[in-house]
């Protein structure tokens, strides 16, 4: 399996992983916002892999974004939702600086994951 497809996979069952959380209770919210961000970072990542460009270790998905937009502008489409993504990276894992993330910021959340996922893979032959 080539790097693109193995990043293209992981992106997948996070995908599947929020799912899972959003059909759970509320006490998992949080875990589906953070799989969400997973599931972009990890989609715009094989998209740099499938490039053969050099892909950041960070979990910033403007910077990911950007880099991806050295090689395709279109990705510029994508930065309201890599901003808005980016936040769950973090503040829904650590009790310092955690978040409140609600039903509808999940399934959002969601929605932009799955955009990212089908938009970078529409890219990828």
């Amino acid at each position: 399996m080539l790097l693109h497809e193995e990043w293209l996979v992981i992106a997948r069952q996070d995908l599947k992983s929020i799912k899972k959380n959003l059909a759970d209770d509320d006490d998992t919210l949080h875990a589906a916002a953070y799989q969400a961000q997973q599931a972009a970072e990890k989609s715009l990542k094989a998209f740099l892999a499938f490039h053969n460009s050099s892909i950041p270790k960070t979990h910033d998905l403007e910077h990911i974004v950007k880099c991806c937009k050295n090689i395709d502008f279109s990705f510029v489409q994508l930065e309201q939702y890599a901003e808005r993504l980016s936040i769950y990276s973090t503040s829904t894992r650590y009790p310092d600086h955690r978040i409140e993330v609600t039903r509808p910021d999940a399934l959002l959340a969601q929605k932009m994951a799955l955009f990212i996922f089908e938009f970078v893979t529409a890219r990828m032959p």
